[in-house]
């Protein structure tokens, strides 16, 4: 990834509805070659950044570790999950990142995932303030 590639990536993360025509002239670039850089580029998709706390939903992150013949099958669970906002696999376990609408959907899921998997160990972390979410270092030219 060069300069250039980092310098549109940046503005796009800070507004993915940005002009092919801005981020060429903030990039200095034809609006052709910034049109097939994003083309070829890394993005995975376009998509809006939701405040579900301030629409009252609970956020809560956690990892937790399976056993190991369960993985694969935990990690599709989860992926279908409705609640499911991100999920991270690691040698050792999951990142979850889920929103809930009430304390007893959260307990709901738990209750169902320790009747469904074998469950070695699980830390919850109840999300009060999301202080800054989806960022990336600025690139300037």
């Amino acid at each position: 990834m060069n300069k250039k590639d980092k310098m549109i990536v940046s503005l796009l993360r800070s507004d993915a509805r940005t002009s092919i025509s801005t981020i060429s002239n903030v990039v200095q670039l034809c609006r052709a070659s910034v049109a097939e850089r994003l083309k070829s580029a890394y993005i995975k998709k376009y998509t809006a950044l939701i405040d579900f706390q301030k629409m009252g939903f609970i956020h809560l992150l956690f990892w937790i570790k399976v056993a190991e013949n369960e993985k694969t099958v935990f990690k599709k669970y989860l992926s279908q999950h409705r609640n499911i906002n991100s999920l991270f696999a690691s040698e050792n376990g999951f990142f979850v990142d889920m929103y809930f609408e009430s304390e007893q959907e959260c307990e709901e899921f738990f209750a169902s995932i320790e009747t469904a998997f074998i469950i070695f160990e699980k830390h919850i972390f109840a999300i009060d303030e999301e202080i800054v979410q989806e960022c990336f270092p600025q690139v300037t030219g």
